[in-house]
């Protein structure tokens, strides 16, 4: 186990008890490995933050990549050659030391909306910075809001200034010092919604209708304890408009099952693979059809799922 602070992964997942009736995981023995975002400093920070309540999920917050490593079956501790490839999902600046001085600069600011960071003279772009203090000798406008100048709150060295006039500008004086943190950023430009009104645009949308897991052998990640656990069976039609009728016929044009979404927010509604009496459907191939009476389109799509039986003896 892991609490002997010995290096012993072992192949034990869970114990021969299922965890509904009171087992437990072994997960090898929980050797957990974890990559923190902090300086190494043989952990004497980690101690810390790990003993105090309050800086304990601030300490978890910051943590990059997690394990649970177990061995393989059929191998001894060590007894080959092994290379671990530890991957993130993006890209990151290697810990460097950061120059934790304090700057101040008096700044002149005037009608042309600029980045606060345009102004500072030691801004360096690959550091991200925190402003200390700031303050103005008139009203401010950040990015699209106006501020008080003794109201400013907080504002980021990225946001947008202006104020004053061209003969008249307001006087700030910003403090600013460096943090070890990545520096990332992104634009939401021109990725809106807008309003479908081409003939091609709308068709492209109808295209991404779609039924999943297509086909579907007896289980979809879909499913689950909130839905039923074992008795539940179900798909996801996905990508749809707020408004829409789903209509589920067999291959000989039967109607079994007719859905409609008529709510905002969501692009999808589940089916739970029952007739419109709740009974389970047979396997088999089905024609999905999804009418959108707001554009006067359709798409027809073809589905074929193979259910599985119901076993209560596993209850």
């Amino acid at each position: 186990k892991g609490d002997d602070m010995v290096w012993n992964p072992s192949t034990r997942l869970q114990t021969q008890i299922p965890t509904w009736a009171n087992g437990s995981y072994y997960l090898g023995g929980k050797h957990f490995i974890y990559v923190h975002s902090s300086k190494y400093d043989g952990c004497e920070q980690a101690k810390l933050d790990l003993a105090s309540p309050s800086s304990k999920l601030s300490f978890f917050r910051n943590m990059m990549w997690t394990s649970v490593p177990m061995l393989n079956e059929g191998y001894d501790l060590l007894s080959s050659d092994v290379t671990i490839n530890i991957d993130v999902s993006r890209e990151y600046r290697e810990m460097v030391e950061v120059d934790e001085t304090e700057y101040t600069d008096n700044i002149s600011i005037t009608t042309e909306s600029t980045p606060l960071k345009d102004y500072l003279s030691n801004y360096d772009r690959l550091f991200a910075y925190e402003i200390t203090s700031i303050s103005a000798s008139d009203s401010v406008k950040v990015n699209d809001d106006w501020r008080q100048a003794g109201s400013l709150g907080d504002i980021y060295y990225v946001d947008k200034v202006s104020g004053g006039t061209q003969s008249s500008p307001v006087t700030m004086t910003v403090s600013y010092k460096k943090v070890n943190y990545p520096n990332y950023r992104f634009s939401t430009a021109g990725i809106a919604p807008t309003v479908l009104t081409e003939e091609n645009l709308v068709d492209s949308v109808m295209d991404l209708i779609n039924v999943v897991p297509n086909p579907y052998y007896a289980y979809s990640t879909y499913e689950g304890v909130e839905n039923g656990g074992q008795l539940d069976t179900r798909v996801r039609i996905t990508n749809l408009p707020d408004e829409c009728v789903i209509s589920i016929y067999t291959i000989n044009g039967s109607l079994i099952k007719q859905l409609n979404k008529d709510s905002q927010g969501s692009a999808s509604i589940d089916w739970d693979l029952k007739n419109q009496k709740g009974i389970p459907i047979a396997s088999g191939a089905y024609i999905i059809n999804v009418s959108v009476p707001s554009l006067g389109k359709e798409r027809n799509l073809k589905w074929f799922g193979v259910l599985r039986p119901i076993d209560l003896d596993t209850f």
